[in-house]
């Protein structure tokens, strides 16, 4: 029997529902990069163009310009050995003409957010709990047989619950949050396992991948040798969902 333990993050869009769409940022706005393997800043809006320098996870940019819409392969189209065969999932954006330093360049926007990066300290839990805990100040707590709910500063409530075998934890975001944020969050803290490719998904015995208009619900079993991982991401009335599982 499956066990599990579950991320589930609400965030409410204030915008038109897009597929994966990444927000849009303006001329003046300051970023942070939320590649955990950092970016290129490159010479021209283009992912061939010269690379003129690496951009860390955290490092601060400024918007002084944009340029052409653009998208990237974040799961590739490809086949398990079910012989199920799934559809690609792209992450859509801006080239952005931004200051990093003395530096000036371009750098796809699919990984900028305007959210304070996350800073690892030794002997700490690396987590969206750990994260809010750096950004925010706790309002509340209350604590429960099996689990608690702790209310942040800046309106996200946390609610987490551990059973026999797992658990699961929900995270509720305010209105001004979105599932850009929301997918850069998940990724960072899931280690990447949102960016996977053809070789891995060919190993896995199951893989499963839905995609529509406002939902995404990934499943495998043997992804990078775990037993069971479980993705979902989807719009519900105004809030966006997304839910992270493994088990056995």
């Amino acid at each position: 029997m499956k066990s599990s333990l579950v991320l589930v993050f609400m965030l409410s869009v204030t915008v038109a529902r897009a597929q994966f769409t990444a927000q849009y940022f303006s001329v003046g706005d300051s970023l942070f990069v939320w590649a955990k393997d950092g970016l290129s800043l490159r010479s021209e809006p283009l992912a061939k163009s010269s690379k003129k320098r690496g951009l860390s996870y955290g490092t601060p940019v400024v918007v002084v310009g944009g340029s052409k819409s653009d998208s990237i392969t974040v799961i590739p189209a490809a086949t398990d050995k079910e012989g199920q065969r799934t559809p690609a999932f792209r992450l859509h954006g801006r080239w952005l003409r931004v200051s990093a330093g003395r530096d000036t360049g371009y750098v796809f926007d699919g990984y900028l957010s305007k959210m304070e990066p996350f800073k690892p300290k030794q002997g700490k839990h690396f987590s969206i709990s750990a994260w809010l805990e750096q950004t925010s100040s706790k309002l509340s707590t209350r604590e429960y047989p099996n689990g608690h709910t702790i209310a942040y500063a800046n309106h996200i409530v946390e609610s987490e619950h551990h059973g026999e075998g797992g658990g699961y934890s929900r995270y509720y975001f305010p209105r001004d949050w979105s599932f850009h944020d929301g997918f850069l969050l998940l990724n960072y803290f899931s280690s990447g396992l949102l960016h996977i490719s053809r070789e891995e998904i060919a190993e896995c015995e199951v893989f499963i991948l839905t995609l529509n208009q406002d939902s995404l619900f990934l499943e495998s079993i043997g992804l990078r040798g775990g037993i069971y991982n479980r993705f979902r991401m989807l719009f519900l009335d105004d809030f966006l969902i997304i839910e992270w599982g493994k088990g056995c």
